[in-house]
């Protein structure tokens, strides 16, 4: 399988990862930074990748989180829904899963991926069919199949009325990221399209969730409703102040498919542009395999390391309140990022992934994934006072900013109704709510 990789962005080609032919290093990867960028400076992950150093290999971190990769590039790899769809594809090429190195994922992403990161040689072409019309009944199908029966979405590849169809769903699934159904989609009015090809400026680019109540993480599955659940969230988060891209819906029967906006496509004098994107995962190595292994206060010193101001940190503090009083206990170090532009500024990327997650009995989601003031559970007013230091605020600041997220979660209840979140849900949510703080 693939040995080499190159990596570019923006067209210029930043690097090519590899792996040690000797094998001494086993599955760890190496990068090699080009000359060119040394020269220029161009860093895609100043923490712990320095530009003026030509060679990286990370012997020492996770392998569970980062695949033997640099923290910026195992990002673009597929969580557990997106490796489910690249094994069926290269299953039907002959080539087993556990023949299938993290290198060949990343060429299967090619230039498809999250951000402005690309890599070449890429597995699929494109075709005349990217820029035809979905089918939103067809690919929820398509999304369930791969949840509970990879065997006939396998099926459907060799059907000749399906094919098109079904690959369309692999490409745009697979370059989605995180773990439950979802793909990337162009839409413009009713129309949707793969969200993974340029359509021009004429169209908006949506990671689309699945709704469905066959979506787990790493806890259980999820409760039908929670993409309007998210979607309620995400106007409570912007009247929060939060920085949260534009959020839709598409209701389709009964079921209700939460859009939001993706913020590494951005327009530009009538052109579509990428950003480059890292998560606090990606560009701190802060792995995934435990909860409580990091915290909110260490996130704040990555916005500091990165020359980040005040704006950033108050952003910070409201998101960690938002997730507190709204129990997002699902705030893991992939769940937060920062973006790029062409003249090399860094920012922290608009908010995602805010909603309700809480497993009373779940392994990751039962407390929080990072800690805040030492806890991940239990939460007093005090604890958020303390990480307002962190954040350059003073107490009557952030006691400004908790009293806003708790009265604007005063508002659920009654946008659940307005929304259709299904009782039962609405009831367990209010109830968990920690509104008291």
């Amino acid at each position: 399988m693939a040995v080499k990789v190159d990596v570019y962005l923006w067209g210029t080609k930043v690097g090519s990862l590899g792996y040690d032919k000797s094998g001494k290093m086993g599955e760890i990867s190496v990068f090699e930074f080009t000359a060119k960028v040394m020269n220029e400076g161009i860093n895609i992950s100043p923490l712990l990748m320095n530009s003026q150093i030509q060679q990286h290999h990370f012997t020492n971190i996770s392998y569970r989180t980062f695949k033997g990769l640099a923290g910026v590039f195992s990002d673009s790899l597929p969580d557990k829904f997106g490796d489910q769809l690249i094994d069926i594809y290269m299953a039907e090429k002959g080539i087993v899963g556990q023949d299938i190195t993290p290198l060949d994922r990343l060429m299967y992403i090619g230039d498809r991926g999250m951000g402005a990161i690309e890599y070449v040689p890429n597995e699929v072409k494109s075709s005349e069919d990217d820029f035809h019309a979905l089918d939103i009944t067809m690919l929820n199908e398509l999304a369930s199949l791969t949840n509970n029966n990879q065997s006939i979405l396998a099926q459907k590849l060799h059907e000749s009325e399906s094919q098109s169809q079904a690959l369309k769903f692999i490409r745009i699934g697979a370059s989605a990221g995180g773990a439950r159904s979802k793909a990337l989609v162009a839409k413009k009015d009713a129309v949707l399209k793969d969200g993974t090809v340029n359509h021009g400026v004429e169209y908006n680019y949506y990671l689309l969730k699945f709704d469905t109540d066959d979506n787990s993480d790493r806890d259980g599955f999820d409760a039908k409703g929670m993409t309007r659940v998210e979607y309620v969230y995400s106007i409570i988060a912007r009247r929060c102040g939060i920085n949260i891209p534009n959020t839709e819906f598409i209701v389709n029967g009964n079921d209700f498919h939460f859009l939001i906006e993706r913020f590494d496509r951005i327009k530009v004098n009538n052109k579509l542009e990428k950003l480059h994107y890292v998560s606090w995962c990606g560009i701190a190595h802060a792995h995934r395999d435990e909860t409580g292994a990091y915290s909110y206060e260490q996130l704040s010193l990555v916005c500091k390391q990165l020359g980040l101001g005040a704006d950033t940190l108050k952003e910070v503090f409201t998101r960690c309140v938002f997730n507190i009083v709204g129990v997002n206990q699902d705030d893991h170090t992939k769940n937060f990022g920062f973006l790029m532009n062409k003249d090399l500024e860094w920012s922290l990327s608009p908010a995602f992934d805010m909603t309700y997650s809480y497993d009373p009995s779940g392994k990751w989601t039962s407390k929080h994934q990072i800690k805040l003031n030492r806890k991940q559970s239990d939460f007093v007013r005090e604890d958020l006072l303390n990480f307002a230091i962190h954040c350059n605020l003073t107490r009557l600041q952030a006691s400004n900013i908790i009293n806003l997220v708790i009265q604007e979660f005063a508002d659920f209840e009654s946008l659940a109704d307005e929304y259709n979140v299904p009782k039962a849900l609405k009831m367990t949510i209010s109830k968990n709510l920690r509104r008291h703080l």
